[in-house]
């Protein structure tokens, strides 16, 4: 096996390798070969057809500590468009631009990309950037846009924060964040993919296991909690201590019980799987059981009476054929004052509007 460090390309212009190519993305790095710092532009083409053009700047360290790149800013990741046939990935080829030279396949340095896709979810990159995952994520985002709450320029705090899904959304509306997560790789890579944006400087991490007992790492305004919920073993105390760091909106999204008391169930997950439990327990609570829960810290709560236009997020509670699961997503709103917006209810709403 040949080490991603070994130099298999000396161009006049470059070297590198891809590491890794799976059915929905690849990695690698290039660097010039004649020692100047700057980032290359590579082509990713799928069949003899030029998929996208992009530019290797992604950090690391590997590269620069054997001497191959002089500040590390070389590497490349990119998610195909779709997912490719398994038949196609061996015509996946990334040319550097200007020489014109395509880059080696090897193995890097433990399992690659391919692997990782195909052994389970058991890294940060085949777990998080599916085609699947990341057209989830944008459907809960465009749904939290629509709510017209004030979200713009406050301090925000992310539970569960993953690799970095939605911490843009707050990035790219002049909020501070702290991400945070009880597994350390996930923050590794939310820190590699977001290097490069504008507003890195606001951005800063945490590890945070929040089904175990932890000081409150401040006061902020926004408290994000998205897809964490049902993964914890200890769900009381933990809306107790996020809770605790929330100034004004705490903005919970979880799969839930489809009943309508306030009951829940508990039950096991497979925790090396890196989007699933941390503990290997899971949590299915009701809505009216979230509400309840919620209520004991905020005066006000609210329902939207809208939804993502998602699947696991069903437009009418009466029909839930449709959940892939039978585990259908609620969001919900916690807030420290009244919020006089029309798209939020006192109840849980049996119908809902998807956007």
């Amino acid at each position: 096996m040949q080490n991603a460090t070994d130099e298999p390309m000396k161009t006049e212009r470059v070297r590198g390798v891809v590491e890794g190519v799976s059915r929905i993305g690849l990695q690698g790095w290039v660097s010039p070969v004649d020692g100047v710092d700057r980032p290359v532009r590579v082509i990713v083409r799928i069949g003899g057809e030029d998929e996208a053009t992009i530019l290797a700047r992604l950090p690391r360290d590997d590269i620069r500590n054997a001497g191959l790149s002089v500040s590390g800013r070389c590497g490349f990741e990119y998610v195909f468009q779709r997912p490719v046939g398994r038949e196609m990935v061996s015509d996946v080829v990334v040319v550097a631009e200007d020489s014109g030279e395509a880059l080696p396949h090897v193995d890097g340095p433990g399992p690659n990309l391919f692997d990782r896709v195909f052994v389970g979810n058991t890294h940060p990159e085949s777990a998080f950037l599916s085609p699947q995952y990341i057209r989830h994520n944008a459907r809960r985002l465009e749904h939290l846009a629509s709510l017209g709450l004030p979200l713009r320029g406050r301090s925000v705090v992310e539970f569960g924060a993953g690799v970095g899904d939605h911490t843009t959304f707050y990035l790219d509306r002049g909020c501070s964040v702290l991400a945070t997560d009880a597994r350390p790789g996930n923050l590794a890579l939310l820190r590699r993919r977001l290097s490069e944006h504008p507003a890195f400087g606001r951005l800063e991490t945490a590890v945070v296991d929040v089904d175990q007992p932890f000081p409150a790492p401040g006061l902020f305004d926004v408290v994000h909690c998205y897809g964490l919920l049902y993964h914890l073993a200890n769900p009381v105390a933990a809306i107790a201590a996020m809770a605790a760091s929330c100034a004004e909106l705490f903005l919970l999204e979880s799969k839930t019980d489809p009943g309508e008391q306030e009951v829940s169930s508990a039950g096991d997950e497979n925790r090396a799987e890196v989007f699933h439990s941390y503990s290997g327990r899971n949590f299915r609570p009701t809505r009216a059981w979230i509400a309840a829960e919620l209520r004991r810290h905020f005066p006000h709560v609210y329902f939207p009476l809208t939804c993502p236009a998602h699947e696991e997020f069903p437009a009418n509670w009466g029909d839930l054929a449709q959940v892939p699961d039978g585990w259908p997503r609620t969001t919900i709103v916690a807030s420290r004052r009244p919020l006089g917006t029309l798209f939020l209810a006192d109840r849980p709403p049996l119908v809902m509007n998807p956007v």
